[in-house]
């Protein structure tokens, strides 16, 4: 049995998991954000920061993105 939990899946195997082996607190959970690198471009990776943009528009990971902008 999975402990991954999806809340988004592409075509491009782009998935954005909650996953429950991963405890945070008593109600939430670990989520992680698995993108595809021919859709995105690392701009930093230091001890501070880890930065990635979205380079392909035509991505289902830039769409959904750009619905979840609309909504907040």
């Amino acid at each position: 049995m999975s402990s991954k939990s999806s809340i988004m899946l592409t075509s491009d195997n782009e998935h954005w998991y909650e996953d429950c082996n991963e405890p945070l607190d008593e109600r939430k959970n670990a989520i992680t954000l698995e993108f595809d690198k021919k859709n995105i471009r690392v701009d930093a990776n230091d001890e501070d920061d880890l930065i990635i943009t979205i380079t392909n528009s035509k991505s289902e990971i830039y769409k959904a993105i750009e619905k979840l902008k609309g909504l907040l």
